[in-house]
């Protein structure tokens, strides 16, 4: 085992490292919101105090590396492609564990090593990896946490594994709705392996009563604790099923710029094999794994959910890969054993070379020129709106706090607007806006009044490009005030 965990170990931590140099080369953080965790990090060493109202257990981890490395883009690079390093080693060694605990002639020691680190390595090359360890920082981490509790779990580290997923819990909220369900599936089934009779009464109930109770209880507890001590999170709950509605076209609406076609293909026919072949190791935390997954495939998102059905096919596909390798071992058919994996590693293989975007940069700080222009127009406290991602840069080198949302109760004042060249075109947009621009910021963006451009857009509709239109700010979207 300790070979076998070495090879899987340096394989995924080559291609961690190959991805930590690529992003390295960059002035600018991966994804986003990048430079929303580097004011984070930055502030918190400071000031001791968090600078945005979000608390999640990565800025601690992010905050170390910057005390000793000095720099926080460098510290949210190191913990991104941590991130991508352990997702991958998590499947790597799942999949060794599970084949040798299957083990058939055909299958030697040095096949089973070899396969798991060619798996491991192709799933860490998708996009959808790479996308969640490098734009989504939060769910990257917390489902990397994830993974390494599974990885315990499988291993028979029970103990270590629960803690890994009470870290995953205070990563991300997704990830403590699936650490909610993991511990009440695994609580049941410890009640259910202490081989007590079922007549056998606990309290004056009996076992299922208890068993049953016990779950509620936790529930409800549960529950109380998120709407005590995280108010919002409640909202977003209550948010989520005030919108469940039944989609159409569902399978129109599952591919997404976040998972395509083929990643979505493979990752049903994943949950098909850890479905079908559950049976055959009956694991607590792989029916928590296999619910979870199935979740994002159900058509009751409608609204805002979209966003949050996005996030949880990411965590569906990585979740996915953990029942294959978990259960694929114990398929008894030889020819449909070899013909699954051939299936599996051709798409994933050719996803691997397909273009990505990876990694995904936004380069603010070559595109957005006369940032002290900027500061000397804009007062701190005018109301500032830009499209989201280029706020947070914003506010990372300046003191205006920009937002990407417009507030219900007040109008802002300015707006940093998108205009192109094509824009220009046309000689009486070009002229009117030109009339009523502020300050050109270079790179196709410039400062304007907020209602003037607004009501420019409205004679002209081309304007209405998507980086140029902001919703009004619900109650439950965080503000990070």
């Amino acid at each position: 085992m300790k070979k076998a965990s070495l090879f899987i170990f340096l394989t995924t931590a080559a291609w961690a490292a190959v991805c930590f140099f690529k992003v390295h080369q960059s002035v600018d953080p991966s994804g986003g919101d990048g430079y929303f965790y580097l004011k984070q990090i930055e502030w918190l060493v400071d000031h001791r105090e968090f600078y945005h109202a979000d608390y999640s257990l990565i800025f601690f981890p992010l905050a170390l590396l910057y005390v000793i490395t000095g720099s926080s883009l460098l510290a949210f690079q190191i913990v991104t492609s941590s991130s991508l390093f352990l997702i991958s080693l998590s499947i790597g060694l799942i999949f060794y564990r599970s084949i040798k605990e299957n083990l058939t002639s055909q299958m030697t020691n040095w096949k089973a090593i070899l396969l798991s680190c060619f798996f491991a390595l192709v799933f860490a090359m998708q996009a959808s990896v790479l996308k969640l360890s490098y734009e989504f920082a939060k769910n990257g981490f917390a489902q990397a946490l994830l993974l390494v509790a599974a990885t315990f779990y499988f291993f028979e580290r029970r103990k270590i594994s629960l803690i890994f997923l009470l870290l995953g819990a205070l990563t991300h909220k997704i990830a403590a709705v699936f650490f909610v369900l993991a511990w009440c599936l695994i609580f049941i089934d410890w009640l259910r392996k202490r081989k007590f009779q079922h007549s056998q009464k606990f309290f004056g109930l009996t076992f299922k009563t208890f068993i049953f109770t016990s779950a509620a209880a936790f529930a409800v507890v549960a529950g109380l604790c998120v709407t005590v001590l995280f108010p919002r999170l409640s909202k977003h709950f209550q948010n989520f099923f005030s919108h469940l509605s039944l989609e159409k076209f569902v399978l129109g609406q599952l591919e997404n710029q976040l998972l395509g076609r083929f990643l979505i293909i493979i990752t049903i026919l994943w949950l098909l094999t850890g479905l079908i072949q559950f049976r055959k190791t009956k694991s607590a935390l792989l029916l928590a794994v296999l619910l979870f997954s199935v979740i994002p495939f159900l058509p009751v998102f409608g609204g805002y959910n979209i966003e949050i059905k996005y996030r949880l096919l990411l965590m569906s596909f990585t979740f996915a890969a953990v029942a294959f390798v978990r259960t694929w071992p114990t398929i008894k058919n030889d020819y449909l054993k070899r013909l699954l994996m051939m299936i599996t590693l051709t798409i994933l293989s050719f996803q691997a070379v397909q273009y990505s975007g990876f990694p995904w940069i936004m380069n603010w700080s070559e595109r957005i020129k006369n940032l002290d222009q900027l500061q000397e127009r804009v007062n701190p406290k005018d109301e500032l709106v830009t499209q989201h991602g280029l706020q947070f840069y914003i506010d990372y080198k300046t003191k205006i706090r920009a937002r990407s949302m417009v507030a219900a109760d007040r109008t802002p004042l300015y707006q940093i607007a998108y205009t192109p060249e094509f824009y220009h075109l046309n000689p009486t947009l070009s002229d009117e806006l030109k009339q009523i621009e502020i300050i050109s910021l270079g790179d196709s963006f410039a400062l304007f009044e907020y209602e003037d451009f607004q009501n420019l857009m409205k004679e002209y509709p081309m304007l209405g490009d998507w980086r140029n239109q902001f919703q009004v700010r619900p109650e439950f979207v965080q503000d990070y005030k």
